[in-house]
């Protein structure tokens, strides 16, 4: 199953790049079923983009167990 994203690959912080982020996650229908491993697709795409720091990275995964584990 192939995930959705809002950009293909990383983008500056912005306050446009948080609205129209945070518009896209609105607007995301939650009816479309996810597969149980959509989190570390997501994360094993982060870690493809060269335009993600390692640290942006680590942090990704850190916030990714909190909420497993919570």
């Amino acid at each position: 199953m192939d995930a959705d994203h809002w950009q293909e690959h990383a983008v500056n912080v912005t306050l446009d790049s948080m609205e129209g982020a945070l518009n896209w996650i609105w607007d995301l229908e939650t009816t479309v079923p996810r597969s149980s491993t959509s989190t570390v697709e997501g994360i094993l795409k982060a870690l493809a983009d060269q335009h993600v720091s390692d640290s942006s990275i680590l942090m990704l995964i850190v916030d990714v167990i909190i909420t497993v584990l919570c």
